[in-house]
């Protein structure tokens, strides 16, 4: 299961979803009544990747802290420095 549809979307859009990271390109999305938001362009209205099982690198190194909390109650700063180090790598 895909842990990010926990998330709420606007958290999600938040912080991760909120642009695509390899270009930084975003599209206004419309995600329910009157509310449009700018999102990822392969992010749906119902708060799901549209790519999620290839997404790239940026998107699966992504260090989310709700998630991690979720799992162990706390946070878990060796995890924040691994994952910071993934990124920069690969920038």
């Amino acid at each position: 299961m895909n842990p990010c549809e926990e998330c709420l979307i606007h958290d999600k859009i938040y912080e991760c979803c909120g642009r695509f990271p390899d270009t930084g390109e975003t599209v206004l999305l419309a995600i329910g009544g009157n509310t449009t938001v700018i999102a990822c362009p392969y992010f749906d209205r119902h708060g799901r990747c549209t790519i999620y099982e290839s997404r790239p690198l940026r998107c699966r190194s992504h260090y989310c802290y709700q998630y991690s909390l979720m799992e162990s109650g706390s946070w878990n700063q060796s995890d924040i420095i691994t994952y910071q180090k993934i990124i920069t790598e690969n920038d």
